[in-house]
């Protein structure tokens, strides 16, 4: 639902949750932080260190393997991140877990997203919100957001590292598309104890320490990575309006070569454009 006198993202208290046995918690995650995290729990009668959901929700899975706590769930080609610490990454809320995502509310500063416009079932429709459970030191390495979406993220615990940069810089740090039209980038941002900072740390950006209550904006095209400074959970979402509706039916037209998909989502926002669908949001 799309709250407009809404500035933050908020999830209903009353949610019915099961409890988490701090006995059954693996190393990897603080149990405060996984009961703050609504899902992704371990509880019991569950196998010690698998995953079992709240009340209504899908078992917790990544693709379609179930993910046992404190392991790493496969990683987007498009989103990179380090393999040293296990990272719950952009687990979908209306996929796996759609009685949570109905009880999210979108800040009204987003609630213009074309793609919930597009009918049921269309590409990207139903990935977000999403959930991002990280414990300290697990990373997310440089990328930009596919399709030319925007993000933003709330900051549920803890504390996040993000360094980002303006398109003007993505040249310069090392972009590769071997994985297909979504850069990934041989830069190393944030490295570890003992790492070096490389060409990158002469070039103009952004950095800031996120903290929990606080929700970030990434523009369409921001080169970005992110450190969990302490365990971390937090919502988020991609999406579409004026400002990067042309960018995304561009990029949705390379990735349409291959994904029928994309091409009927493009088609859905060439409409949009075309019947002035896509004009300024009103709600403040």
């Amino acid at each position: 639902p799309i709250d407009p006198e809404s500035d933050v993202p908020s999830i209903d208290p009353n949610l019915d949750v099961p409890p988490i046995d701090p006995e059954l918690a693996t190393p990897a995650f603080d149990p405060e932080l996984a009961a703050l995290s609504v899902a992704g729990r371990c509880t019991p009668g569950s196998p010690r260190g698998h995953a079992a959901a709240p009340s209504g929700c899908a078992p917790l899975r990544y693709g379609s393997a179930p993910f046992p706590c404190g392991s790493a769930p496969p990683h987007s080609d498009s989103a990179p991140h380090e393999a040293e610490a296990p990272y719950l990454f952009d687990w979908s809320l209306p996929q796996h877990c759609p009685k949570l995502a109905s009880q999210v509310v979108i800040p009204k500063y987003f609630a213009q997203d074309l793609l919930q416009g597009a009918p049921p079932g269309s590409l990207y429709r139903e990935s977000w919100p999403s959930l991002f459970i990280g414990p300290r030191g697990s990373r997310s390495a440089l990328h930009i957001d596919a399709s030319a979406l925007h993000f933003w993220m709330h900051l549920l615990a803890g504390t996040k590292r993000w360094t980002l940069f303006p398109p003007s810089s993505a040249a310069r740090l090392g972009p590769s598309f071997r994985h297909g039209q979504d850069a990934c980038f041989g830069s190393q941002v944030h490295p570890g104890p003992g790492g070096r900072h490389g060409a990158w740390s002469r070039l103009p950006r952004w950095e800031v320490d996120l903290q929990p209550g606080e929700c970030l904006f990434v523009p369409s095209g921001i080169a970005h990575a992110v450190t969990n400074l302490s365990h971390t959970a937090a919502i988020s979402a991609n999406f579409v309006d004026e400002h990067n509706l042309r960018q995304v039916i561009d990029e949705l037209g390379v990735v349409a070569l291959r994904n029928p998909r994309a091409a009927a989502l493009r088609r859905e926002l060439q409409a949009a454009m075309g019947s002035g669908g896509a004009g300024p949001a009103t709600s403040g």
